[in-house]
């Protein structure tokens, strides 16, 4: 791909990913991505001919960052050592990695974007959820062995949690409190998730 239909290619999945963000996954049409992206109709289905394959470069774009982050914030604990010193260093990189992970807007692009089984995930999309998984396995030890965290606490239902607590909320919620999903990220963290469920 030349330079500069790679960056139009990149323009549209950034776009498209906004889109994502901001409104139900049926509004986000290709009239309005190439609106975003600031090219024409015509040079978005060249690259993207269907919804799919526009979902799917979105769903792998979004992947790549979430490994990304996390496997940055995994080595930022592991560099921590093992003393008494540590705590402080975990908390960071395990703070830093979940509000990054709600940054990336996890709570909206899931639930638009992922299939009704994991088992219909392209290849390159399975692979790079391992990873994040991986590394966020990773944390969430960390994590435990810190105290910051529940020691039964999965990466799975941390995953959900987290998605079901950054969904955009309905217009009534929103107007009782714009910012509910990051008031229940911070309740999460700040000990939410050091609970045992079962309790």
């Amino acid at each position: 791909m030349r330079r500069d239909a790679e960056e139009r290619h990149e323009r549209i999945v950034a776009a498209a990913r906004e889109l994502y963000c901001a409104l139900p996954p049926e509004r986000v049409t290709h009239t309005a991505v190439a609106e975003r992206a600031g090219v024409g109709i015509a040079t978005l289905y060249r690259h993207f001919p269907d919804r799919d394959r526009l979902g799917e470069a979105v769903a792998v774009d979004v992947l790549h960052r979430a490994v990304d982050l996390l496997e940055d914030r995994l080595a930022e604990a592991r560099a921590a050592g093992s003393g008494d010193g540590r705590r402080p260093a975990i908390r960071a990189a395990w703070e830093g990695a979940i509000d990054g992970l709600v940054e990336l807007g996890i709570g909206p692009l899931v639930p638009a974007l992922a299939p009704e089984s994991f088992e219909q995930l392209s290849p390159p999309a399975v692979e790079l959820k391992n990873a994040a998984e991986r590394a966020l396995g990773g944390l969430v030890s960390l994590a435990a062995e810190a105290g910051l965290v529940h020691p039964g606490l999965t990466t799975r239902r941390l995953i959900a949690t987290l998605i079901v607590c950054t969904r955009p909320p309905t217009p009534g919620v929103k107007e009782l409190e714009p910012q509910v999903g990051a008031v229940l990220v911070r309740l999460l963290l700040r000990g939410g998730w050091a609970q045992d469920p079962g309790e």
